[in-house]
């Protein structure tokens, strides 16, 4: 576990409504972040000699941010932190020709770009066939930018629960740190997730380790020591860790049988995890 990537949250929102979604976008309002804003921290970090070699431009749907789509907050980033890999990620639901050509001369000036394939993006843009079209487009556009596709077609399910509960194996999300514009900084991003779902806030203020203040930062031992930790305290009311992954579905659906249909899938998903989890457990006693 380390720091090598501080993720930027500069935006909050999303054009999409992902059940799981880890930072919460689809209870979040609608709120962008200057590149400004960050700075003061990301030169905090590099002033005690953090090692973090890459930022990250995430989100909610980072391309919501009109100082990303006219490429401002990336080149002050690259001019700012010269050594440093400079990458987004995007659901790529604004994509269409004119537009790929259009963003193309911003997407050219990041390091990476990650594209995340949602079938919903992908019915949208009129197929695979088409989805596929265009980011080649893009890549062939931009030929200096590392431009890596993500299969989405699943999710892990997470909630929190009040009582703590014994963590029985790592986690895919606790050492995804991401930057607010207030300086503090995320173990993982279910701590900005809790922040945006009202139901979770008490469970998220009893957390003494989820949050670090990097106004409070003196010596660069104690950042390190904080992100080493693990399983930190809000892991205990938390279920991540089980790993139960769920076909990808919409909190916005259409209609009330897509919304049954989401909730089952959940259902049957927890079912299988925990079938699995005794399963392992019977096995370690016999």
């Amino acid at each position: 576990m380390n720091l090598k990537n501080i993720n930027l949250l500069v935006t909050e929102h999303c054009t999409l409504a992902c059940a799981g979604c880890s930072t919460g976008a689809p209870f979040a309002k609608k709120i962008s972040h200057s590149a400004e804003s960050f700075c003061k921290w990301l030169d905090i970090l590099q002033n005690k000699e953090i090692p973090f070699t890459s930022i990250a431009l995430t989100g909610g749907e980072p391309f919501l941010h009109p100082e990303v789509r006219d490429g401002g907050f990336i080149q002050l980033l690259k001019t700012r932190y010269p050594s440093k890999w400079v990458q987004l990620t995007t659901n790529f639901s604004w994509a269409s020709e004119e537009r790929v050509i259009g963003y193309a001369p911003v997407v050219g000036m990041l390091d990476g770009l990650g594209i995340s394939i949602y079938e919903s993006v992908v019915q949208k843009l009129g197929g695979l066939d088409e989805f596929h079209r265009l980011t080649m487009l893009l890549k062939d556009m931009c030929p200096n930018t590392k431009v890596t596709l993500y299969d989405k077609r699943h999710f892990v399910a997470w909630e929190f629960h009040e009582a703590k509960r014994e963590v029985k194996g790592p986690c895919i999300t606790s050492d995804c740190f991401i930057l607010k514009p207030d300086g503090k900084l995320s173990h993982c991003s279910l701590a900005i997730g809790a922040q945006n779902i009202p139901a979770y806030n008490v469970i998220l203020e009893k957390s003494q380790e989820a949050l670090f203040d990097l106004s409070k930062l003196n010596e660069k031992e104690e950042l390190l020591s904080w992100q080493q930790k693990y399983p930190f305290d809000l892991c205990f009311n938390c279920t991540m860790w089980e790993h139960i992954r769920v076909p990808w579905y919409s909190l916005r659906p259409q209609s009330e049988a897509e919304m049954l249909e989401g909730k089952l899938r959940l259902l049957l998903a927890r079912a299988a995890a925990l079938r699995d989890l005794h399963a392992i457990e019977a096995s370690q006693r016999s």
